[in-house]
């Protein structure tokens, strides 16, 4: 953190907070704009979309264990069921996946590449109110991704392939837990 006339200028990174205070217990610097997290499969995993990379953070040490590039620009990340989980675009200012990376969390390395369902030509795709972003959501089974025409995919870790979709939704942002998996689609969530 530096000083700039009256304001203060903080480095790009993640902090860690105390769970019971709030306080920020450390700063760890990273790349140029951090701008999704996720926390699992040991690790804390940090989105980089402006420098196209993801960084891993040793959660107890708190040390950057490592950061990989991705080969388009990422979207989103989730980990969990064996695996980090990349959104990833070739859109240009595109905010949902158009693929999914499953990287393996112990070597950092690629294990399956899943291309999504295109959006339709001309369809509203990559516009949403608000934002908020997730759009990849993890659960023990199965990994649950908005696909560019809004509806979403389930991919089965266990066979790495894209099993199920789910037409009916235009789905905004997603999460899993519980047994469920829930969406926002404008002003619901279903």
């Amino acid at each position: 953190q530096g000083v700039r006339g009256d304001r203060t200028v903080e480095e790009a990174g993640v902090r860690a907070l105390d769970p019971v205070s709030g306080d920020v217990v450390e700063s760890i610097p990273l790349g140029t704009a951090p701008s999704a997290v996720s926390v699992g499969e040991g690790s804390v995993w940090v989105l980089d979309a402006d420098d196209r990379t993801v960084s891993q953070i040793d959660p107890e040490t708190r040390a950057v264990v490592r950061t990989f590039s991705t080969s388009s620009t990422p979207t989103d990340i989730a980990a969990g069921a064996g695996g980090v989980w990349v959104g990833q675009t070739t859109a240009a200012g595109g905010v949902v996946p158009s693929s999914v990376l499953r990287v393996d969390p112990e070597s950092g390395r690629l294990v399956e590449t899943f291309e999504l369902p295109p959006a339709r030509i001309g369809g509203p795709a990559n516009v949403f109110p608000g934002g908020s972003r997730q759009h990849i959501a993890v659960a023990p089974d199965a990994v649950w991704v908005i696909n560019p025409d809004l509806t979403v995919s389930r991919i089965d870790p266990r066979s790495n392939r894209i099993v199920a979709r789910v037409r009916n939704v235009r789905a905004e942002n997603i999460a899993a837990g519980d047994g469920d998996v829930w969406v926002t689609e404008g002003g619901t969530v279903t």
